[in-house]
């Protein structure tokens, strides 16, 4: 795989986020030095809405503490909603779902969704082995790519970023 531009992967997205969010959450000196140490130390609790086991672990090794709690939305795509606007549109819907449920002055939501786009159609989860069989097939021998929004929420802001990655299959065979 090839990243558009290696400096924002989701990983290091994330990462950038995350101490972002220290520098913002955090009094400067514990800021300074967990950013210099690079292990961001939050005050506040930091809640991971997404059940992704990916995503967890991302966190686990940057060593921060968080909960990984999950939220229910719709993830249907609006009819004629692009697959940017309809990543953002998701991070953003979780992020506001878990602030509705968990949110309070000491704590932090992140929140992210991804998708695979091809000739400019969002491919959503596969239903089953033969939807799985057909997507890979429309992937196979081509480039795709691969939208990550990534979302902080506090009690008075939202940041977010996307990052788009361009991903080359080989051809596969049956």
């Amino acid at each position: 795989w090839s990243d558009s531009n290696a400096e924002f992967t989701p990983f290091r997205i994330g990462y950038q986020l995350v101490l972002g969010a220290c520098n913002v959450y955090c009094n400067a000196h514990d800021a300074k030095a967990a950013i210099s140490q690079g292990r961001p130390q939050l005050t506040l609790k930091l809640i991971l809405a997404s059940a992704s086991p990916r995503r967890k672990e991302l966190l686990q090794q940057l060593e921060i503490r968080f909960q990984q709690k999950t939220v229910a939305i719709d993830e249907t795509p609006y009819e004629s909603e692009l697959p940017k606007e309809y990543v953002t549109r998701m991070a953003h819907q979780k992020a506001e779902a878990a602030w509705a449920k968990w949110g309070k002055p000491d704590r932090l939501i992140l929140s992210s969704d991804t998708t695979v786009v091809i000739d400019n159609k969002i491919l959503g989860k596969p239903s089953g082995y033969d939807d799985f069989r057909t997507m890979m097939q429309s992937l196979s021998g081509r480039q795709h790519q691969v939208l990550t929004s990534v979302v902080v929420k506090s009690d008075t802001e939202t940041k977010s970023v996307l990052s788009e990655t361009h991903v080359y299959f080989c051809g596969l065979t049956d």
